[in-house]
């Protein structure tokens, strides 16, 4: 079982990178709330939320991880990412919310099913399998930000660079 940490900013809609850290306080990477261009950040500051992507990096400033959202008709409605990982390569990410108070994401990785969701009140996000196995569980501190955030990863079956890229996606939606 691993454990990562990471600051969540005040503002939402801050892009300033974000150091993830290891149990120890060693930096092992740092996350990111990009722009494709400075329209779509004029526009996500004019319509709350437009454009969510997010760019997680290792510990020598690569990309490892980076969300892109889709834009189309379809998509209006439900929201999709596409997510490119150095470890799992391409995959769709789908917003599956049916309540707003109970946010679901799902993503296919390797005929894999995956769904982080959380429930209403609940200080716990969890990553699942579709066979109900639990990889990894991501919690917070306190209500008010700054939060900070403590990821605990079971299995190898998930690293710390995707897992991180999805999850602030996720928070950054609700």
């Amino acid at each position: 079982m691993s454990h990562y940490h990471f600051i969540k900013p005040i503002l939402r809609k801050s892009r300033k990178k974000i150091a993830i850290t290891d149990s120890n306080g060693n930096r092992v990477g740092s996350i990111q709330r990009v722009y494709n261009s400075a329209l779509h950040f004029v526009f996500d500051n004019i319509f709350d939320e437009f454009w969510v992507n997010v760019e997680v990096f290792n510990e020598e400033e690569k990309p490892v991880s980076k969300a892109s959202e889709v834009f189309s008709l379809k998509t209006m409605v439900r929201s999709e990412w596409s997510v490119f990982s150095d470890r799992f390569g391409k995959f769709l990410l789908r917003d599956r919310t049916k309540i707003k108070s109970n946010p679901c994401l799902e993503f296919t990785i390797k005929n894999n099913v995956y769904q982080l969701k959380k429930d209403f009140a609940d200080k716990i996000t969890r990553l699942e399998k579709s066979t109900n196995e639990i990889i990894a569980l991501v919690t917070y501190d306190k209500l008010v930000p700054p939060q900070t955030i403590t990821i605990e990863i079971f299995n190898d079956e998930m690293d710390v660079y995707t897992l991180s890229c999805i999850y602030y996606l996720f928070t950054l939606r609700d």
